[in-house]
């Protein structure tokens, strides 16, 4: 892992709806989420003293989000690929703070409620000290480096370009990823993994 790996929520935007009331919502659909990106929201709102709900019939899909009932709202939290998957638009503007985000290497987690997107957040981790010198040494020793993460494209391709690495595959579903690996061992390649996934 190329990261801290305790992301913190950094910015919000709430379109028709408070900023608060977005984050209060997305938080309590995530209560029952062990992704760190989950509790980074919910560590978010009770930091802002917001009272959380129960979050009912809760659903994690992995690489994707949450859905979830929250106060009698259908509630979706996650990234594009599970918005597309459950069929809910996304209105331009939401669209537009999400690749903001993302081009600043953060993570966007959207927000629809009742089938209608309402709010982006930016969440993003730092990257750990050592970890630009540790592909430096792997690349001196002749080593290829590749990133392989769920993370949409923008945002990893902004953390690679931080520690130097040039080849990346992002979206990658958590169940995919020995895939790629295997895809590389196939091509020829000696593969080693490290990371969480």
């Amino acid at each position: 892992t190329l990261t801290v790996g305790r992301p913190e929520v950094s910015d919000m935007a709430g379109f028709g709806l408070e900023e608060d009331e977005a984050l209060r919502l997305a938080a309590s659909a995530q209560i029952p989420s062990e992704h760190p990106l989950a509790q980074a929201l919910v560590r978010k709102a009770r930091q802002k003293g917001l009272r959380l709900a129960q979050a009912e019939h809760f659903e994690a899909l992995p690489g994707k989000g949450v859905l979830a009932v929250v106060e009698g709202h259908r509630v979706v939290a996650g990234n594009r690929m599970l918005f597309a998957e459950q069929s809910v638009a996304l209105p331009s503007e939401v669209l537009e703070k999400a690749s903001f985000y993302e081009s600043e290497g953060r993570t966007a987690v959207l927000l629809a409620l009742d089938g209608r997107g309402c709010a982006a957040f930016s969440i993003s981790d730092q990257v750990k000290s050592m970890a630009r010198e540790a592909v430096s040494e792997l690349e001196k020793m002749n080593l290829s480096v590749v990133m392989i993460t769920g993370d949409n494209a923008r945002n990893a391709e902004a953390i690679a370009g931080l520690l130097g690495i040039k080849r990346v595959l992002s979206q990658v579903l958590p169940e995919d990823k020995s895939g790629e690996i295997k895809k590389m061992q196939e091509d020829g390649s000696r593969v080693a993994f490290v990371g969480d996934g």
